[in-house]
């Protein structure tokens, strides 16, 4: 396990919060896309009502890229790296248009972020699992549902 230092712990530089504002709207905004159906019939009115597809997906594109360039100037190579691998799938979704994939681009940052954290805070890691497992048996449960899930 890596050594807790005052360079790695918790939000101790600006960088740091500018760089999950930047890769958490990223993912709010594809979180967007697969409800934007619903969302219209029932009056809502969330940024994939408002705007294109396209150009949600693109500037979901373009905020984890500038998380990527934050990171890395910042020297925080392990998040330019989960960053960089994000956007591969967001990239693609701009000339395939597929809600699985859309799903999948969503979710992949958040999974990444997660074994990240998981990885420096195993007891994070540990209650996550936990809560997974439960809300699994929860919803095949109560809604004969395997949620959640990546794809």
């Amino acid at each position: 396990m890596p050594e807790l230092t005052l360079h790695n712990a918790g939000m101790l530089r600006l960088d740091k919060p500018i760089y999950f504002f930047l890769a958490v709207a990223s993912i709010y905004l594809l979180t967007t896309l697969p409800d934007r159906e619903g969302d219209r019939a029932t009056g809502k009115w969330t940024i994939a009502v408002i705007m294109n597809h396209r150009v949600v997906k693109l500037l979901a594109f373009l905020l984890m890229l500038c998380g990527a360039y934050v990171a890395n100037r910042s020297q925080l190579s392990l998040l330019t790296l989960v960053s960089l691998v994000s956007v591969l799938p967001i990239v693609v979704t701009l000339f395939v248009r597929s809600e699985k994939l859309e799903l999948f681009a969503a979710k992949l940052p958040i999974l990444l972020l997660t074994l990240l954290a998981g990885y420096f805070y195993p007891g994070y890691l540990l209650f996550i699992v936990v809560l997974l497992i439960l809300t699994r048996i929860y919803y095949k449960k109560r809604f004969d549902l395997v949620y959640p899930k990546l794809t």
